[in-house]
Parts: structure tokens; sequence; C-alpha cells
């Protein structure tokens, strides 16, 4: 409590900074699944609770527990039965749950799906040629999902605790992302994974109670940008080595906890023909210098750099057209081929997950974690946050 009263305090002093609004209290939050798919048809099972189903506004019937409802697009309309009766051809279908918990199973059929578990209310709108699935989750309940998705069923509950914050933080700092078509964020990486209810440790349950409301803001009062990656190699980056802007809390910093991790080393083989061509072709170097023989066969990195030496050819570049781990590698020259030795997995601002994880299991709290990651932020309840910046 003492804590909390400081940080509300500290927000009068500063209330005359630039902020950005917040979501609101009641939040309808819309979350696109399966994104990337042109959804002609998919199957729906009941498994908690029970659904009032309504086709454009109007009231079908209930879907109980053991229910089945087939939807399918036909002719611009989305055609759905219920346990093997036919309701009607509409534009929209909404399954509105009348219980205390309410989860469904849902497979697309075309294209072909695993079974995803989801929780509350789902809207089914016809899109162009295809059909649009938005589930509209809690907050709590979509935090969850995201952190089993993103993090997995073995990590220490006290990261679950700070991997609940960052991503509720991250949802409600890019709640507009899809904004200009109908929904707040995708199920994808673009946005968060989502894959759906979690329901492999309790663990992430309890660290998303524990920490319910909680987010982190820069020193402007702003949700920061929570971004994370895998595993750093030993040295995260600016963001401003990454992006174009530079945030005062995304700062590079040493690692060690992540060395010994699974994704903090890897290695490439590329034919040394393919690697000149590409380096002349994409960035008129001139391969044949002398100097840049030297260089695009003997390579390495101290700390962390973000161009290939002095050339400016940007290591972001070659990460994305090799299809790198990571910008943190050094080269070196055997018979036909360059060979890359890497360190880390992913972007490298932000978070280090693996790092992170290790700090976990060493005892450190979700707190120390995120203090050692991002620089300079508090972490408020959101109820607080609200009331500061409606002052």
């Amino acid at each position: 409590m003492r804590i909390a009263l400081f940080i509300l305090i500290s927000f009068f002093v500063c209330l005359a900074a630039m902020n950005k609004p917040l979501p609101s209290e009641d939040l309808d939050l819309k979350v696109s699944l399966f994104n990337s798919l042109r959804i002609k048809k998919l199957v729906l099972t009941q498994g908690r609770g029970t659904y009032k189903v309504y086709g454009d506004g109007k009231l079908l019937g209930d879907f109980v527990k053991g229910g089945f409802s087939n939807v399918k697009w036909v002719s611009g309309k989305a055609v759905i039965s219920i346990n093997g009766s036919v309701k009607g051809s509409f534009a929209q279908i909404d399954f509105k749950g009348v219980d205390y918990a309410n989860n469904f199973k849902v497979r697309t059929i075309t294209p072909s799906s695993e079974v995803r578990v989801f929780e509350d209310d789902l809207c089914i709108k016809v899109q162009g040629n295809r059909l649009k699935l938005l589930n509209k989750p809690e907050l709590n309940h979509y935090i969850a999902g995201v952190v089993e998705s993103e993090v997995g069923k073995n990590a220490h509950i006290e990261y679950y605790k700070l991997q609940s914050i960052l991503c509720r933080t991250y949802a409600l700092s890019n709640i507009n992302k899809h904004g200009d078509y109908g929904f707040n964020l995708c199920d994808e990486v673009h946005c968060q994974a989502y894959k759906g209810k979690s329901r492999s440790n309790p663990d992430i349950l309890k660290a998303t109670a524990a920490t319910n409301d909680l987010v982190v803001i820069d020193n402007e009062l702003n949700l920061i940008t929570a971004t994370f990656h895998s595993n750093c190699g030993g040295r995260t980056m600016n963001s401003e080595d990454v992006w174009s802007l530079p945030l005062h809390y995304l700062r590079s910093i040493p690692d060690t906890f992540c060395h010994s991790e699974p994704h903090a080393k890897w290695t490439k083989s590329i034919a040394f023909s393919d690697w000149e061509n590409y380096l002349k072709n994409k960035f008129s170097l001139n391969v044949n210098s002398v100097d840049n023989q030297d260089l695009i066969k003997s390579y390495s990195q101290g700390e962390r750099d973000v161009f290939f030496t002095e050339k400016e050819i940007p290591l972001k570049t070659i990460r994305k057209d090799w299809r790198l781990n990571s910008t943190y590698f050094s080269i070196e020259h055997k018979n036909d081929s360059v060979h890359l030795t890497g360190k880390g997995f992913g972007h490298g601002v932000g978070l280090c997950q693996e790092g992170a994880m290790r700090m976990a299991k060493e005892s450190y709290s979700y707190k120390s974690i995120l203090n050692k990651y991002y620089k300079n932020v508090n972490l408020v309840n959101l109820r607080a946050l609200r009331f500061a910046k409606e002052d």
C-alpha cells in the first residue's frame, strides 16, 4: 500500500506531462482468431457453460454443454446449424455466454486447423469471401492465454507474473493496432501469440490473478513498449538500434543469465560465392578490394554492432535476408563457405525471456527482473493510473 501511495503521489507531481489515453475500464476486447486463414467452414463444440446464439441480432437458441455447431460461408452469408438443425443464413452470428464461466472448442474445416479452446464470447462475421472469427475474452483470460502461448508450461511462477504484466501492458498500449479492421488485436506474433484458454499449468492463472491490473509505465505516465525476445546472446540492444525511436527504458545491457539457455548459440554456413554476390548486388560493396575481402571473410563483434563494421550495412537487413536467428554473429571463411557463429534469438530489445526465466529460477523476484531489463520504469495499478490521467 505504501508503494502504491508513493507512486500515486508521484503522478500528481508530473501530471503536466503529455500522456496518451488509456483504454476505458469497460473495454470490449476483440481478438481475431486464426487471423491468417481464409475460413470457409468451421465446427464449434460447446465446453463449459451456456451460450445464447444470435443471427443478425435475432435469438436462434441455446448452445449448451456437449452441443455442436457448424458454420460455413455460402454466397456471401454465414449458414449456421446447431446440433444438426439449420438455423439460417446471416451476416453476423454471435455466441454470448450466460454463465459465470463459458468456453468452447473451435476447429476450422476449410482450411483445416487444430482444435483450440477459447473462453467467453465469439462473433462470426462474413468478411468478403470468408468468415472472420472474433473472440471477446475478459482481459485476464486473454492475458493468461497469451502467457501460455508465448512462454509454455514449464516456467517459474515469478516469471509468469512478469510476463503477465508485460503482456497486459503490451495489449493495452496496442489496443487499436487493428482498429481499422474492426478488432483490437490478432492472435499471431504480429500482436501477441494467442492460442486460446490457458490449461497446461495452474501457475499461469495464479500469476495472472496475482498481478491483476498491474502495468508498466514510463516517466511520462505512458504505458511502455513492452517488447521482448527469446535470447539476447549476452547483451540486449537499444531500441533505436533496431527501430527508429529511442526509448529511455530500452537500453542495451549485459546479460549473463541467458548464456547457457537453449537459444544462446547458433551456426549457419553460406557458400562464399553466394555471400559475395549478396553483398555486391544488395549493397554495391566492392568485393574485390583487399580490405573488403578481409571484412567478408573474417568478422567479429565485441559487445554488439548495428552495422557490418564501418560499411554501414545494417545487420538487421542481413538477418532478415538470410533468416538468421539474430544480428549478433561472427564470420569465418573456411574452404568455399563462410561460417556464421551466432548468439541469441530475436531482435534483442527489452526483455530477454530465457535470461529472465533463469533469473526467476534463481529466486529473483519479478520486480527485480523487470528493473534489470527496463530502465527507470514504474509498476502501477491501472485504476491508479486512470485516476491520475483523469485528474
